[in-house]
């Protein structure tokens, strides 16, 4: 049983949420059937763990149910099936709870099917007070709904004058469509560029034209910058149009709310990672600018945590950027802000990295040594780190045995794709003929050393793919 939809969702909800759950299987607006109940509540003593899965049997959770009554099988199913019910709806609640202005806006409605028009005011007043919603789309389409709302008062009451609240509700559904018909076209065309699929947006073209057309959008923020972006992806080559749109961020910061900001900052992010892939190693600087804006602002935090791989991708440009200084306080003081269960391992990976790029072997070593990482990510990440260090060290014993192990790992491990397998068996192989190439220096006569190293060379030119390929090179280029 522990593998049912029921329990695997109920396995996903915090403590408050598993007693606010059974608060309202309990109510009987919601529920009236007590074997629901009882069912809950034996469930929810052993969430979210559920660790003893002898109590999840379905004849003992039957029995605590209906005592000696015989099992019945889809009578078990059927409650479980209700059961979950309950959850979505319940879901569905917790979320309906996050958007108080739409709720005005449906008790207005209710209102208004009664007749009952005193009570508007209040409801509208609370839908101003309310929150604003986090995307500005979202906040035109609510407008949209309380002008619709408004018209249809209007229209109610016998009105037939002049009403604002028709012109809003046709202007806000406007800015609705222009700004959301925006946002998805640039999604659309950055996974087409990302991942290669064929996403086709059609009417982008007559909106641009209808967009110049009406002066008053050049004048809100949010349509601007997601032309700015729009463009910078039609034409990526032209890089006035990036300096255009960070000019234009930094201008308009307080604009934006911070899921629009945190949206534009990852667009530009990825661009710079186009620009560094094709040689142009400067925007590595754009990048860490970007990345310290994401945090000053907290951007990139998730449930107030800052996600590990975030930790790990602003080291690594911190240090593409020598800025060592700021990349070793950045590790310090950002640790803490890492989540508990994954804090110290990503923490000695990184510092284990940065000790690396700081060409500090041993620290680099010693900050693995008794780390278990079980994300294979780190784990890969970890092992080439070892490796690399050991032969900075001329270790060879240990990197030979490091090499057979990681090589041994590799293979059997089903978790690794095959690209990155191939890819850093290559780095293993080219490793491994490079150490000892590098113990022969001096011991074997000349010619058989060139002869050895334009094969090593020919083999880092042919072999694809090869992890790691810049530091071979590097290697290489030192003997």
């Amino acid at each position: 049983m522990k593998n049912s939809k029921l329990i695997q969702l109920l396995s996903m909800l915090t403590s408050r949420e598993l007693t606010r759950f059974e608060d309202y299987v309990y109510s009987p607006f919601f529920n009236k059937h007590n074997e629901l109940r009882k069912l809950c509540s034996y469930l929810i003593k052993q969430a979210p763990e559920f660790r003893q899965e002898r109590k999840l049997h379905k004849e003992r959770i039957y029995k605590h149910l209906y005592g000696a009554k015989p099992f019945d099988n889809n009578m078990f199913y059927s409650l479980f099936s209700k059961l979950l019910k309950l959850l979505h709806e319940f879901l569905i609640h917790i979320e309906w709870q996050q958007w108080e202005r739409q709720q005005q806006i449906f008790l207005m409605r209710e209102l208004r099917k009664r007749l009952q028009f005193r009570h508007q005011a209040v409801a509208q007043k609370r839908y101003e007070q309310a929150a604003k919603p986090n995307y500005v789309e979202d906040l035109y389409l609510e407008e949209y709904w309380l002008h619709k709302e408004l018209d249809l008062q209007f229209v109610t009451k016998g009105g037939r004058v002049y009403d604002s609240n028709l012109q809003q509700k046709n202007d806000y559904l406007d800015l609705f469509y222009i700004t959301e018909k925006l946002k998805t076209a640039c999604d659309m065309i950055n996974r087409n560029t990302i991942i290669g699929t064929d996403y086709q947006y059609p009417l982008l073209e007559e909106l641009l034209v209808h967009i110049k057309k009406v002066p008053q959008y050049a004048e809100l923020p949010v349509i601007k910058i997601y032309q700015l972006i729009l463009n910078l992806l039609l034409k990526p080559d032209e890089e006035t149009i990036y300096a255009d749109l960070i000019q234009f961020v930094v201008e308009h910061n307080n604009s934006f709310s911070d899921e629009d900001l945190r949206a534009v900052y990852i667009y530009a992010l990825n661009y710079c990672a186009t620009r560094i892939n094709k040689g142009q190693i400067r925007y590595y600087k754009e990048s860490l600018y970007l990345y310290k804006q994401l945090l000053g602002r907290r951007l990139i935090y998730v449930d107030g945590y800052l996600p590990a791989g975030h930790y790990k991708n602003i080291l690594t440009t911190a240090v593409r950027t020598k800025d060592f200084e700021w990349a070793e306080e950045f590790i310090e003081e950002r640790k803490k802000d890492l989540a508990p269960s994954i804090r110290e391992n990503s923490y000695r990976y990184n510092l284990a990295f940065f000790h690396h790029a700081t060409h500090q072997y041993d620290k680099a070593l010693q900050a693995l040594h008794n780390v278990d990482f079980v994300n294979l990510s780190y784990a890969l990440g970890a092992k080439i780190i070892q490796i690399k260090s050991y032969y900075e060290l001329d270790e060879y014993e240990a990197l030979l045995s490091a090499i057979e192990a990681f090589t041994v790992f590799l293979r059997r491990s089903k978790k690794i794709a095959a690209y990155q397998r191939q890819a850093n068996l290559n780095f293993l192989k080219l490793t491994g003929r490079l150490c000892k190439l590098r113990e022969q220096v001096g011991i074997i006569s000349n010619k058989k050393y060139e002869h050895k190293y334009e094969e090593l060379k020919k083999g880092l030119l042919e072999l694809n793919p090869v992890a790691n390929k810049d530091w071979l090179e590097n290697c290489l280029n030192a003997l």
